[in-house]
């Protein structure tokens, strides 16, 4: 039954004090006083308020005499216990045993050390829990706790007592004393939650968030993410056990006194202030060298305890796993944490699990599905975390193949599990590839594992996981090994299922993946002529996915600057493979000369203009202002229809990227040249490169000339800069000497020669690795080349001037037949592509090319 006046109150304290006295006759007196001025005060007289604030004083002081001066212990138990019975039962004496006003630091610092004598009963009782006062038994110390506690409880004047005076302390030496951990914990969690002090330096001035300052400078506004008490909460270390607040919470986890999810609360309110720039968990310790006091970090001590005992707290008892999953998260921006975890593979897999409420194993009940929703909004926060763990140095060094921790991940994969913790498993295996020789270890070690990520890919829609499998097949397909396994397992048609489901454009993690799956592609055929023909997969119904028709239509659709990029890397790629001297017979050595290295070249032009044709079918429509209007492919329509994109779009797109602020002067001849210069010449060189590459196929000219024309001749006037900022503009370079012949004309086999040495050039050095190399310029003396020598011989765009063999394979047969068709009346060459025309022929002039 609630008590609802003063009155009443008073008269109920009158009646529990009364029953108790004691053979001291001074005593009793003070005791007889402070019964009749409870008893005093009357109802209704409207000074009700000012007679109980009168009456606290003389109080406070009498239960201090009795608890201080040595009474008997029963006596003392009583006086406790019926203060304590107060708190509970009559709700008005929780404020009146507390103060007014939060106290000064003065007076904080003068109660802390006893120098005064106690100002409010709420001190009284911390210093019993403090052990200052003269107590003796266990009553004696829960009927304090108790009073702390009722009196705590949403009063932030009573917590300052504790908080600034040590109690804090006081409460978690108790705990880690194993006393009463059915009182302390409770009484240290109302003390400590919702306090309205933030945490303070040791000036007193609040501190600065680590995410504040990150985000805006020095200038960052104060967070409200911990308050002062967790501060202290968080930051205690006792010198004697040398343990930290969180391996004295985490000490008491198995204890059936206590309230897992409580305990796992303060844990998680601890760890806030980690979330500020503070050397709190940095602590002096007594050293019995000749240096005396030496300091001690207990970021690791934290961080350990966290994901092995916290770790434990949360796979015994569900409740504790969003507390425990928060907690982990607040400490990561300390110095070192994340070094911490990564250098460790027992915290890595346990941080891996930790958001898990199955624990690593799938289950369908309606509770486990109840147990997963609290922990939903961490499940892309510890993604985020392990990626940035695992990129760190510690973790490389204890991550080899052989190793326990990929071991167990490897098997993982192989026996399944739920999708968010495969997708970290596949963050784990991603940045542990740091090398060719890894990944080519990785794929022998798990050989199921390329398997298991084709079919991730085509199972899973959820981009989080998504991800993660892309990461780790980018990591794969740099070695041979993994190329190969990725051709066996028919990863194309994985890659091409995503690529006819584009993500929207405001979804900036679909948009990664997008990019993922066209380096995925553009790695899995490098250097690998034998797998080009994977870019054309067939259908179960027997119809064929030309997965560069994907391509295209995504570089119309999409407008993510790194998808366009990474598609243009990805035709250059299928034109160095196809043009590549280890697919051709047109080396560069010197002694394949005469009617010999002519033949083979044509031999295998063959198969490079057949495999071309196949890869790209669009590219073989004749070039014209009417290819604007063709048919785009989109998600819902044939994949084999011809997207209006050519391939020297998507290669020319990457010039316009880079060449959006180019540098002033030629940098080869700046005073002063750009940051990026290096960088920029060595993007441009490789895209330059790429369309000399495509000029090989003269069914394209009509298409690379479109591009250079395009945007009020932007490349071509690009192109025109470059040559003639070089020294060499005038006179044939070495290059231009050995790879074209003396009149000024070349052939089809010697212009694929000389773009294969401007290969071996491009690939095997810098921009800055010879005086006075430029890779634009290079790499645009054979695109000129190529283009004047078609142009010298008009010939309709969809004839070899070369006349190659028709074709054995299938597709090529395709292709013969449609050749032999009866073509329209050619359309009049647009004025735009006269203009380039003349442009290329006095660029070659002025290279020495004609």
């Amino acid at each position: 039954m609630a008590l609802t006046t003063l009155y009443v109150a008073c008269s109920w304290l009158a009646d529990a004090l009364e029953q108790h006295r004691i053979d001291d006759e001074a005593l009793n007196r003070t005791h007889s006083g402070v019964v009749s001025a409870l008893r005093s005060v009357n109802p209704g007289a409207g000074e009700e308020k000012r007679t109980v604030s009168a009456l606290m004083p003389p109080l406070v002081s009498y239960v201090y005499e009795v608890i201080h001066k040595g009474r008997p212990d029963g006596f003392k138990t009583a006086i406790l216990s019926a203060l304590a019975d107060a708190t509970r039962e009559v709700p008005f004496w929780r404020p009146l045993f507390g103060l007014v006003a939060k106290p000064n630091r003065e007076i904080n610092e003068a109660q802390a050390g006893g120098a005064s004598p106690p100002d409010c009963i709420v001190e009284v009782a911390r210093r019993v829990v403090s052990g200052t006062a003269q107590t003796s038994t266990s009553e004696q110390t829960r009927s304090a706790l108790k009073i702390i506690a009722n009196c705590c409880a949403d009063n932030n004047t009573n917590r300052s007592i504790i908080i600034e005076r040590g109690g804090i302390e006081a409460l978690l030496e108790m705990i880690r004393q194993g006393r009463e951990y059915d009182l302390v914990i409770p009484t240290l969690y109302n003390v400590c939650i919702d306090y309205d002090d933030p945490p303070r330096d040791t000036v007193g001035q609040p501190l600065i968030s680590l995410k504040g300052k990150t985000a805006k400078g020095e200038e960052a506004d104060l967070s409200t993410a911990a308050n002062r008490a967790e501060q202290r909460l968080g930051t205690y270390w006792s010198p004697h056990a040398r343990l930290t607040s969180f391996e004295i919470l985490l000490n008491a986890k198995d204890s059936e006194q206590v309230s897992a999810e409580t305990l796992a609360d303060l844990i998680e309110m601890a760890s806030r202030i980690a979330l500020y720039e503070t050397r709190d968990f940095v602590h002096k310790a007594d050293g019995d060298g000749p240096s005396g006091a030496f300091e001690i970090d207990t970021t690791a001590d934290i961080v350990q305890a966290l994901l092995t005992h916290g770790f434990e707290l949360a796979r015994e008892d569900i409740d504790c796993r969003a507390s425990m999953c928060q907690a982990v998260l607040n400490l990561l921006p300390q110095p070192d944490s994340r070094d911490i975890i990564a250098g460790d593979p027992r915290l890595v897999w346990n941080l891996i699990h930790l958001p898990l409420a199955t624990d690593g194993q799938e289950s369908e009940t309606d509770d486990a599905n109840e147990d997963e929703q609290p922990l939903t909004p961490y499940r892309e926060a510890f993604l985020k975390t392990i990626y940035a763990v695992t990129a760190v140095g510690p973790y490389h060094q204890v991550s080899g193949c052989e190793s326990p921790l990929i071991r167990n991940c490897v098997a993982t994969l192989e026996t399944g599990g739920p999708r968010d913790l495969l997708a970290s498993i596949c963050v784990l295996l991603t940045n542990s590839v740091i090398t060719k020789e890894r990944a080519e270890k990785l794929v022998k070690a798990a050989p199921k594992l390329p398997s298991f990520l084709s079919e991730w890919l085509v199972m899973t829609t959820a981009s989080a996981s998504l991800l993660p499998a892309l990461n780790l097949a980018v990591r794969l397909a740099l070695c041979r090994e993994g190329q190969d396994a990725f051709h066996q397992t028919n990863m194309a048609s994985a890659i091409a299922v995503l690529l006819a489901s584009p993500p929207s454009q405001v979804d900036s993690l679909g948009l990664e993946i997008q990019s993922d799956a066209v380096v995925v592609v553009r790695l899995m055929i490098k250097g690998r002529m034998e797998y080009l023909s994977d870019l054309v997969s067939t259908r179960a119904d027997g119809s064929r996915t030309y997965i560069m028709a994907l391509v295209l239509s995504l570089f119309e659709e999409t407008s993510h600057a790194g998808t366009k990029t990474e598609i243009g890397r990805l035709s250059i790629e299928i034109l160095r493979t196809l043009l590549s001297p280890t697919s051709s017979s047109s080396s560069t050595s010197a002694v394949t000369t005469g009617k010999d290295r002519t033949s083979r070249v044509r031999v295998d032009d063959n198969k490079a203009e057949s495999l071309f044709q196949s890869i790209f079918p669009a590219q073989q429509l004749p070039p014209s202002p009417s290819l604007s209007t063709t048919t785009t492919a989109t998600a819902d329509s044939n994949s084999n229809s011809p997207p209006r994109t050519t391939i020297a779009d998507t290669i020319s797109w990457i010039l316009t990227q880079s060449a959006v602020n180019p540098p002033p002067d030629d940098p080869q001849h700046s005073s002063s040249p750009s940051p990026n210069a290096p960088s920029l010449q060595q993007t441009e060189g490789e895209a330059w490169f790429g369309l000399a590459l495509l000029a090989a196929f003269p069914s394209t000219h009509g298409s690379i000339r479109a591009a250079l024309a395009r945007d009020d001749f932007r490349l071509l006037t690009r192109l025109r800069e470059i040559a003639s900022a070089s020294p060499s503009a005038t006179a044939r370079s070495p290059g231009a000497e050995s790879s074209l012949p003396k009149g000024g004309r070349n052939d089809e086999s010697a212009a694929t020669a000389a773009a294969e040495q401007e290969l071996a050039s491009s690939r095997g050095r810098g921009p800055g690795s010879r005086d006075g190399w430029d890779p634009r310029y290079e790499n645009i003396k054979v695109l000129v080349a190529r283009m004047v020598q078609s142009q010298s011989q008009p010939l309709s765009a969809d004839t070899n001037p070369s006349g190659p063999k028709p074709p054995s394979s299938p597709q090529a047969m395709e292709v013969s037949a449609r050749e032999a068709e009866p073509e329209p009346e050619p359309e009049p060459e647009p004025a735009t592509h006269v203009r380039v025309r003349a442009v290329l022929e006095a660029t070659a002039t002025e290279l020495g090319l004609a």
